[in-house]
């Protein structure tokens, strides 16, 4: 069964971010492509939903390294808060600006079609 990143996304965000404003932030999220656009056009995750899984992704590995860096007493170096903002929230920036582009391929019986890049 294939994880659902927006209700991963929305469990982290919604447990750990708190801050004043956080609530217009979440809202302003939920309306743009966030959960359906891809982190890129052509590299890392350049696939309908992969900003969403990148930034999951993002987030775990952040959180990750770390409790490896500063063990479990890490929350004295940074809070859960800002390992959330960080690693949830880097790439923001490519709200509504990315789309999955499409290029022509010949199929298995020699007709174009457009697949994906």
């Amino acid at each position: 069964m294939k994880l659902d990143y927006k209700d991963e996304f929305l469990k982290i965000y919604n447990e750990n971010i708190k801050r004043e404003g956080s609530d217009k932030l979440l809202e302003w999220i939920l309306s743009s492509d966030f959960f359906k656009a891809p982190a890129s056009t052509k590299f890392h995750s350049a696939f309908e939903g992969g900003l969403v899984e990148h930034s999951v992704k993002a987030y775990k590995r952040f959180l990750l390294n770390v409790k490896k860096e500063f063990g479990e007493e890490y929350r004295d170096k940074i809070s859960d808060e800002s390992i959330a903002i960080i690693g949830l929230l880097h790439d923001v920036c490519k709200i509504n600006f990315y789309k999955q582009e499409l290029r022509n391929k010949k199929d298995k019986n020699g007709n174009w079609i457009q697949v994906p890049c």
